[in-house]
């Protein structure tokens, strides 16, 4: 009997020695999603609907618990998972489509390394517009030339602030841009008030919070962020298309390349390669799951995904912009030393 419970407990260690997953578990049985905005954004949205079933495609989870951490436009939250939370599988972000770019031109703030974040995918990439109360009576970028738009911003470091301050600067747009609020939410509300114009939001989140401005023509688009024309946005000009010269239009491309990136998800840096691929598995399979596309849909969210490889090479390709861009870029937003 005791040789033969000897034979079992040598055959349980060979097994986890050569099947590193096999012994692979969590520290808990609830796993922490960060949000780095209030409640009621875009990201918060996405987070919640990827929280209810991406639980069911991991092992041993009994639950993802979303908890939001605003702060800093969205440094906060990215600053806690590179630096405080444990890499063993019990914490996840969703993660600030800059986290990039914040990298590159604001090194002084952003005190981390985002290509050393474990990248679990994204539910899809980012299509955004800058909006304008339509009492503005804008209609068109070169009415944004002409008359100040007060545009409500989140943090410095976030696109909120830089979008409206490069194209200051290369387009020649008149934002004024009133900092402080804790997100998109707060400046929507400034927006009803009458306090704020505009600010540049996720073409997802006005379809699906604030459909009413859209059928009430409430607000103006005057053009749109990412890496094409949305096919719903096919008459609206790409930021991109509005530099005046080729040294402006290399601006643009540079800050428009998060896009790419959009609502991604990552563990933090230092995660095993076991426990990234089996978060990975699991995320890639949520996005197939049909009940997943159904509740996504229901919430008018768009899930066009990209895998947890796709998103490290396009952080690194970010990351990969040449000296002499960032450097202008720097000098734009006035952080060049």
């Amino acid at each position: 009997m005791e040789r033969k419970l000897a034979i079992l407990i040598t055959v349980g260690i060979f097994s986890a020695t050569v099947n590193p997953t096999f012994a692979q578990t969590f520290s808990s049985k609830t796993v922490k999603l960060i949000v780095p905005y209030a409640p009621g954004g875009s990201y918060d949205v996405y987070a919640r609907v990827v929280a209810e079933h991406l639980r069911l495609h991991l092992p041993d989870v009994k639950s993802i618990v979303v908890q939001n951490m605003p702060g800093a436009g969205g440094m906060t939250a990215v600053q806690n998972l590179y630096s405080r939370e444990a890499p063993d599988g019990t914490s996840i972000a969703i993660m600030p489509r800059d986290v990039a770019t914040n990298q590159i031109l604001r090194p002084e703030i952003a005190k981390y390394d985002a290509r050393k974040f474990s990248w679990v995918g994204s539910v899809a990439a980012y299509a955004g517009v800058l909006y304008v109360a339509a009492n503005t009576n804008v209609r068109s970028v070169d009415d944004l030339k002409k008359r100040e738009i007060i545009i409500g911003a989140w943090g410095q470091g976030t696109e909120s602030f830089t979008t409206p301050m490069i194209l200051n600067a290369v387009v020649g747009t008149k934002f004024k841009i009133v900092s402080g609020y804790a997100g998109g939410p707060e400046v929507d509300l400034a927006v009803e008030r009458g306090e704020a114009e505009g600010r540049v939001a996720s073409w997802t989140f006005l379809k699906t919070q604030r459909p009413d401005w859209l059928t009430s023509k409430f607000i103006t688009t005057p053009f749109q962020t990412g890496l094409k024309r949305h096919p719903e946005l096919p008459n609206i000009p790409l930021i991109t298309e509005l530099a005046q010269d080729e040294a402006g239009k290399q601006i643009l491309n540079i800050m428009n390349a998060d896009s790419g990136i959009g609502w991604s998800f990552a563990a933090p840096p230092g995660m095993s390669v076991e426990m990234l691929g089996l978060f990975r598995t699991a995320f890639d399979k949520t996005m197939a799951d049909k009940e997943f596309m159904s509740d996504a849909d229901k919430r008018g969210l768009e899930i066009l995904p990209s895998t947890g490889a796709e998103i490290q090479n396009l952080v690194n390709v970010t990351l990969s912009t040449p000296p002499s861009v960032i450097t202008k870029l720097r000098a734009l937003l006035g952080a060049a030393k």
